[in-house]
């Protein structure tokens, strides 16, 4: 089972199912997977994160190792906080937020929201 978000897209008329989860792709390739999904705030700020993040290691001189492990931990946080990040992207194309749950399929989150049997 995994845990899904299910928007309405008002200019579609369709469902939009999100699954919720660690993301593989956010990790390896951020920053260019928010600017290929076209997610300009989360882009926004997981880059400010990323250079703040820079500046601390670099004023307290800290050691390569840890610097690096610093941001290891910061790119395994980005996977699994990525599509809890994308939420004001989908409010800012005008998707209508319905539920979150645990579900088997997408399938069976879009037959739960709209009681389809």
């Amino acid at each position: 089972m995994s845990y899904y978000h299910l928007f309405w897209d008002h200019k579609t008329n369709t469902p939009h199912v999100v699954k919720s989860g660690f993301n593989f792709w956010a990790v390896i390739f951020f920053p260019f997977y928010f600017i290929v999904i076209k997610a300009w705030y989360s882009f926004g700020i997981y880059v400010a994160g990323s250079l703040f993040l820079s500046a601390i290691a670099t004023f307290f001189d800290l050691p390569e190792n840890l610097s690096l492990m610093i941001f290891l931990a910061y790119n395994i946080f980005i996977g699994f906080d990525t599509a809890e990040s994308l939420w004001g992207e989908y409010h800012k194309k005008g998707y209508k937020f319905l539920k979150s749950g645990f579900y088997e399929t997408p399938l069976h989150a879009q037959e739960d929201a709209f009681n389809f049997k």
